[in-house]
């Protein structure tokens, strides 16, 4: 085994910057072993909420695929809440409990000082290098998932 092979970088980006790879389709949405199941549009409005709040969100994992693009390996259900949100507007905030104020608001609804709440939130991303085999990316998931 060489060890060199397992190349992960942990950093903090903005929202934005994750917003910015799904606008320039950089992210593959297929890996095998995530959870796409429907979260519902409370729930969904609880992530945002969550984010408008300032509540630190779990990590994202990624996984380098060499050409531009990443896979997203831990944190894909979010990811697609905030796509459905911001990028595709598939829903308005609902049953808010502490931000009543904006329910059934959509995101060009928001004010923009919480637009650049959502923007600049700072989230721990963990890349995994292009170099982990398929086998190896399944090994780092399930310990990623574990703990």
């Amino acid at each position: 085994m060489n060890i060199k092979k397992f190349d992960i970088k942990a950093r903090f980006v903005t929202l934005g910057y994750i917003i910015k790879l799904m606008c320039e389709d950089r992210i593959d949405w297929q890996y095998p072993h995530q959870d796409d199941s429907f979260v519902g549009a409370s729930r969904e409005s609880d992530l945002i909420e969550s984010i408008l709040l300032g509540i630190p969100l779990p990590f994202f994992c990624f996984f380098d695929m060499g050409d531009d693009t990443c896979q997203i390996m831990q944190g894909k259900r979010k990811a697609m809440i905030l796509k459905d949100f911001i990028i595709d507007k598939n829903f308005r905030l609902q049953d808010l409990r502490i931000l009543t104020q904006l329910e059934g608001y959509s995101y060009d609804d928001l004010p923009r000082d919480l637009l650049r709440r959502i923007e600049d939130m700072q989230v721990a991303v963990y890349n995994v290098g292009v170099s982990a085999s398929d086998t190896d990316k399944s090994i780092i998931f399930s310990r990623i998932r574990g703990w």
